[in-house]
């Protein structure tokens, strides 16, 4: 009897403790799986292979979501969101980031920084959609949300007033699009000095704002300055450039200045065929 007692004490607490790392083994096994899938989905973005990113991503985010692992969550959502605006995939986009804005409400900094790329990218999406008035309603947030966090100067900020100023410019009102990108550049100089890569973008901006608004000798002012850094930065023949000759041409053109729209429109094309030789 005894014998008996303690062979079923022994089954029961076999199979209890059998429970207990089958469990144990199961969720160790969800959380890697998680990592795992999220590795993989990175490798292929990295890669160009959109669509398997995209898969691997999602299965990442199930996981995540299971496990109450709130911030990779969000970084997931934003990963797939990315994947699937330069995939035009723009309603599925905005609803993985509807989903991330949901998902950021319960962390306990409500002004946590991924909240604010959340806002960013909404931004990004709406003014793809074409809702200029949206996308600019998200950009204030997120701008709103780094300066609390990161202070006047930051260069994230500065990326926040650049995306301000290429929907101010989208809807036609240069001068708010110019105090957007003026600020963008003072904290750019501020940074990384006026010679920097970090700054040519701005300088492109600005150019493009001067251009629309018909005040010629200011954008080329600008085109020249993004000219000269990327020549300093990449050499004289770089295929690159020839974007930037071709925009001060369309300048010269607007100003009536045929041979130097011609002379820089011809050098564009030479750096062009160089390049495909």
């Amino acid at each position: 009897m005894s014998f008996i007692l303690n062979a079923t004490f022994y089954r029961s607490t076999f199979i209890f403790l059998w429970l207990i790392f089958s469990f144990q083994y199961i969720e160790a096994q969800k959380r890697f799986s998680s990592v795992q899938y999220f590795k993989k989905a990175d490798a292929f973005k990295k890669n160009a292979m959109p669509d398997s990113a995209i898969y691997y991503f999602k299965k990442a985010a199930l996981g995540f979501k299971e496990k109450g692992k709130t911030k990779k969550l969000i970084t997931t959502y934003h990963h797939i969101a990315t994947l699937l605006t330069k995939k035009d995939r723009f309603e599925e986009g905005r609803m993985y980031l509807g989903m991330a804005e949901i998902s950021g409400n319960a962390l306990r900094d409500s002004n946590d920084l991924l909240r604010a790329t959340t806002f960013l990218n909404l931004g990004i999406i709406y003014s793809s959609m074409g809702d200029f008035n949206g996308a600019l309603a998200y950009h204030k947030r997120a701008l709103a949300m780094r300066i609390l966090k990161s202070g006047d100067h930051n260069a994230d900020v500065a990326t926040s007033y650049g995306n301000m100023g290429n929907v101010y410019l989208i809807k036609k009102e240069y001068d708010l699009a110019i105090e957007s990108h003026l600020k963008a550049l003072a904290i750019r100089e501020k940074l990384f000095g006026v010679n920097s890569v970090e700054i040519n973008q701005t300088y492109n901006n600005l150019g493009r704002v001067f251009k629309e608004k018909k005040e010629y000798d200011t954008s080329l002012e600008y085109f020249q300055k993004y000219l000269k850094n990327k020549i300093t930065q990449v050499g004289p023949d770089h295929k690159d450039l020839a974007k930037i000759y071709n925009s001060i041409s369309d300048v010269y053109h607007l100003m009536g200045n045929e041979e130097q729209a011609e002379f820089y429109r011809a050098t564009g094309d030479a750096i062009l065929k160089k390049s495909e030789e």
